[in-house]
């Protein structure tokens, strides 16, 4: 009993999140052609490495069955995207690098980019560009504009093959615009009272990218399964946005049907209430955000939201959590207020770091924080006194220079893959201490040549204590 005593006494005593951490560089101008994204543990050992011809777009997602899912760059379409963020295939792997799903998807109208969303059904979320001409502009009102207008477009895509797919679920935001200018369009309305709608004028076209008709510039999706929402971040609005995707795709075009009953209108938003009109700049408090996610609700501080507020260089970066009043199939904001909440409920940053780009804040499952910085290739794990407890710095395969960066990392607990479930050592389908009593006579009687398939958790070829650390740590947080 000694040495499980000490185990769970050092696992306890630990402040590292415990897990494996995922990431794909984006490489400079001057790449060879073939790219990486790696899993290293918390040691810097890199637990496995995919190596392939996708050039990463942003973040790559490992999935429980251990296949990871990486938005590579495509060619863009006449110019629809731009500066490196156009995305446009989806490359699946196995563990092993074998191509599970290699399908480009891009059309002559939209072009994904940025970030894409895993689902649990195994379907994929991206955002995307969607091309509308000046005249489909100036028929909804928009203003102060001379040229094509590229409003944001979400798709769900099923894979049919290894090389195809089919768009399953769509949700246009162009269905969903408000202007009060000219009473005889379709749109017509109330800034102020249709909090569910975006102003068509709102903001300017061009910049993050370069990208003449960039209008709102999506830059992160996520899903929330239990309420089956999904948010999605806009830098140039300052603001990120529920959307109800219970919704069928007709109904995703109106403003009626789906769990809420708003069809495809906004849900909530939050960042820039000035954007209708219940709120003034002073209110405003997301600058160019990144990485919007729902955290866990069985972490600390589970059902919030959790995002990278990048700001100036002058203010620095800072992550805030946000305790949004969205938590069953009824929200109903106030006729005349902004949504709530007023403030964050946490931050952390105090002007010691900084990125223009990309970036991302996840919460880990021990109540711990793993942050990126975008324009470097930096991450670091803050505890729940907002110390750093662990850092990393990539540069580059064998110890090259690295002058690339990395859009996001993502940690994950030995718990979220499917294959913890081999740690049923005695095959009864469960795990618990028998499990633990067995591992630690395999562990201690390594002089009879014994190997357990089943007892290595990490895959490294051997049965050792951390794989008994993993097994232990998993009976304590489950």
């Amino acid at each position: 009993m000694n040495i499980l005593y000490i185990i769970f006494i050092a696992i306890l005593n630990s402040s590292v999140s415990d897990g494996y951490t995922l990431f794909s560089p984006l490489p400079n101008q001057n790449s060879s052609g073939i790219f990486n994204t790696f899993l290293i543990d918390n040691d810097a050992n890199i637990i496995n490495q995919w190596s392939h011809d996708c050039k990463p777009v942003t973040i790559s997602y490992l999935l429980p069955d251990s296949s990871v899912v990486i938005p590579c760059t495509q060619n863009e379409v006449d110019g629809l995207g731009g500066n490196g963020i156009a995305g446009g295939r989806i490359l699946k792997l196995s563990w092993e690098g074998d191509i599970l799903w290699d399908d480009i998807f891009v059309e002559n109208n939209f072009q994904p980019h940025h970030d894409i969303e895993p689902l649990p059904n195994g379907n994929i979320l991206l955002i995307n560009y969607e091309r509308k001409t000046l005249s489909d502009a100036l028929l909804l009102g928009r203003e102060s504009i001379n040229d094509e207008i590229w409003p944001s477009y979400i798709i769900e895509l099923e894979q049919i093959g290894i090389d195809s797919s089919r768009i399953v679920w769509e949700w246009h935001l162009w269905d969903h615009t408000v202007q009060d200018i000219y009473p005889n369009l379709s749109n017509y309305g109330s800034i102020q009272e249709n909090p569910g709608k975006l102003n068509i004028n709102l903001g300017s076209l061009g910049g993050g990218g370069g990208s003449s008709g960039d209008w709102i510039h999506l830059n992160s999706i996520d899903y929330n399964e239990s309420l089956d929402l999904i948010a999605i971040s806009s830098r140039k609005m300052n603001e990120f946005y529920f959307i109800d995707h219970s919704t069928t795709t007709e109904q995703a075009s109106s403003d009626t049907g789906g769990n809420f009953n708003v069809g495809g209108d906004f849900v909530y938003r939050w960042g820039n209430p000035q954007n209708y009109n219940r709120g003034t700049q002073l209110d405003q408090i997301l600058i160019s955000q990144h990485s919007v996610n729902w955290i866990n609700e069985s972490f600390p501080g589970g059902g919030d939201i959790i995002l990278y507020n990048n700001r100036t260089e002058e203010e620095g970066s800072q992550i805030l959590q946000i305790d949004v009043p969205v938590d069953d199939y009824y929200y109903q904001i106030d006729d005349l207020q902004a949504h709530e909440p007023q403030y964050p409920q946490w931050i952390y940053g105090n002007g010691n770091f900084f990125s223009p780009i990309q970036s991302g804040a996840f919460r880990l499952e021990n109540g711990n924080t793993i942050i990126s910085i975008g324009d470097r290739a930096e991450f670091f794990e803050i505890d729940s006194s907002l110390n750093i407890v662990w850092n990393y710095e990539f540069s580059g395969p064998s110890g090259q220079t690295f002058n690339g960066k990395i859009a996001r990392a993502q940690k994950y607990h030995p718990s979220y893959f499917n294959i913890i479930l081999e740690g049923d050592l005695n095959s009864d389908e469960i795990i618990d201490i028998l499990d633990v009593i067995l591992a630690i006579e395999i562990v201690l009687n390594q002089s009879t040549n014994i190997f357990h398939q089943n007892l290595d958790l990490n895959h490294d070829g051997n049965n050792d204590i951390l794989d008994l650390i993993t097994l232990v740590s998993f009976l304590i947080l489950n």
